[in-house]
């Protein structure tokens, strides 16, 4: 698929159609339904995954979506890879920290992704957009979506005195934990507790330095946002061999890594 201007604005066009839809959905009563593995579902999940497939269905790739049955017998060499809604507990939870996103995965490298975080109150809500051959671009829930060659990309911020470590709010012991056992402890760590994807951009703007997990997730909770790191200038390393991460399409389990930002102090 060539990421030319007219497909990188039909995404972010998909992007604001899928966010807005969400929205509207978040600001109503809605009920909750407990899939097979004990976690949540809405129909924001729902209508959001329904827009992500008819939008993405004109490009003619596989789609790998958390809420729809992966057809194998498709080749995954490029395809999509979609979590309509990540962070779907802090969705209910009405917490603004969930996002939505849509990743383009070539080769096993992420080549482009795109994150919306449509209801969090911070400076990393709206839509983010980025490769390891494009850059990262952000743009506020007010801004129109629209990408240009010319386009400012996000700063990365300056160096800091101190190491900082973001992590899930759930599991933000874990992720000390798995700090500690491949890196040396640093005396000046300082911990950010963010949720769902929104860790991804926190490090693709050097906002925070670090953001290791040690159990495995799926590879559509961290493909959109591994796309915008390396769009950055960070990496994704395996933690068990310091290897870039990579995708083993339609295989979705994925292994323990680092989020490590472009200007991170070791």
């Amino acid at each position: 698929m060539n990421l030319n201007q007219n497909n990188l604005n039909a995404i972010l066009a998909l992007g604001r159609t899928a966010a807005e839809r969400v929205l509207d959905i978040y600001k109503q009563d809605f009920s909750v339904h407990i899939k097979a593995d004990d976690s949540p579902l809405t129909l924001a999940d729902q209508d959001a995954d329904r827009i992500f497939q008819e939008g993405l269905a004109p490009f003619g790739l596989p789609i790998i979506s958390e809420e729809s049955p992966i057809d194998l017998k498709q080749n995954f060499s490029t395809c999509w890879v979609v979590d309509p809604i990540d962070g779907t507990k802090e969705f209910v939870a009405r917490n603004g920290m969930f996002t939505l996103n849509v990743a383009l995965v070539d080769q096993g490298i992420p080549i482009l992704g795109l994150l919306i975080a449509p209801a969090y109150q911070g400076p990393e809500s709206g839509a983010w957009l980025g490769g390891p051959d494009l850059g990262l671009w952000h743009w506020n829930m007010d801004e129109d979506w629209v990408w240009h060659p010319d386009s400012p990309q996000v700063k990365q911020e300056l160096p800091r005195d101190t190491v900082r470590m973001v992590g899930s709010r759930s599991d933000f012991r874990e992720h000390l934990d798995t700090w500690k056992q491949h890196y040396a402890e640093n005396q000046n760590l300082e911990l950010l507790k963010v949720g769902s994807s929104l860790k991804f951009t926190f490090i693709a703007q050097g906002k925070a330095d670090f953001y290791p997990r040690s159990h495995n997730l799926s590879a559509w909770d961290i493909a959109a946002g591994h796309a915008l790191v390396l769009g950055s200038g960070g990496r994704m390393l395996q933690l068990d061999n310091q290897e870039p991460l990579i995708y083993n399409l339609p295989d979705i389990v994925m292994p323990s890594f680092l989020a490590e930002a472009q200007k991170a102090k070791r």
